[in-house]
């Protein structure tokens, strides 16, 4: 009978055996053979990527579409394929996802050309912007974070040191894209600090170099709130700021400049 299981399939589930597509198959070497063939076939076939497929996925795809047919594949029939993939015809015709808000016309027709000239398409472009977005945003946070724990670090010296740092990293040949981190104050906490260590090494800190304060070092450097505190520690350690009979003008020079040094504290 046509719909007899095969001896050979006997040992088989009883969902497999009774397949129509292993009943047709009079022994293993027939079914072995046959799925050889199949395994060829999906080899040599050339599949259309989906239209959230990568962009390699299509280079690869028309790769392939390019070594197996070249007459059929010129510029018209490879802009034909894209659009039937998603890439529209236009960079005006790709638009930014909503979430992202009212942006730039600037960025958006940057954003378009570039889509454009990858040929992505609309569902890709659109992901791209978003991931670039969140990167932007993880990176903006990271730099809030380095600068809120320099400025409680540093307190009224975060300006003067940032210069320092600059300075440093100038002096060391780092590149003008590195330059403008530091003088930004973008980099992280770890990188400013080392640079600004880095800039007492060398000794740009010293009056005369024209560099801490605002390029007048003249005056004197701005303090950190735990060099503040050092200070104040040490003119309270002076008998004569607690007694003016120790000395009288001494102890009015201590009082004052411990009342300075108060005001520069910042606030808790």
């Amino acid at each position: 009978m046509a719909d007899e299981v095969p001896e050979w399939a006997s040992g088989l589930p009883d969902e497999l055996k009774a397949s129509p597509s292993i009943l047709k198959f009079q022994d293993p070497a027939a079914l072995a053979k046959s799925y050889v063939e199949l395994e060829k076939t999906l080899g040599n076939s050339i599949r259309p990527p989906g239209p959230d497929a990568p962009p390699e996925a299509r280079t690869e795809f028309f790769t392939k579409l390019k070594e197996k047919v070249p007459e059929l594949v010129n510029s018209k029939d490879e802009n034909a394929l894209l659009g039937a993939l998603g890439a529209p015809a236009k960079p005006e015709e790709y638009s930014p996802p909503t979430e992202l808000g009212e942006l730039p016309s600037e960025l958006v027709k940057g954003w378009q050309e570039q889509a454009a000239e990858l040929k992505l398409t609309k569902k890709q472009a659109a992901a791209a912007l978003k991931k670039q977005f969140e990167l932007y945003a993880n990176q903006n946070t990271l730099v809030e974070k380095a600068r809120t724990e320099l400025k409680t670090e540093w307190g009224a010296a975060l300006e003067e040191r940032t210069r320092l740092a600059a300075a440093a990293a100038e002096k060391m040949g780092f590149p003008s894209s590195a330059l403008e981190v530091i003088k930004s104050g973008r980099g992280s906490a770890a990188e400013m600090r080392a640079f600004y260590n880095t800039a007492k090494a060398l000794g740009l800190d010293r009056p005369g170099n024209n560099i801490a304060a605002s390029g007048s070092n003249t005056g004197t450097p701005a303090l950190t709130p735990l060099e503040i505190r050092t200070r104040m520690a040490e003119i309270q350690k002076n008998p004569a700021y607690f007694k003016a009979s120790v000395d009288t003008v001494l102890h009015s020079h201590l009082k004052q400049e411990m009342l300075k040094l108060a005001g520069m504290l910042p606030e808790d």
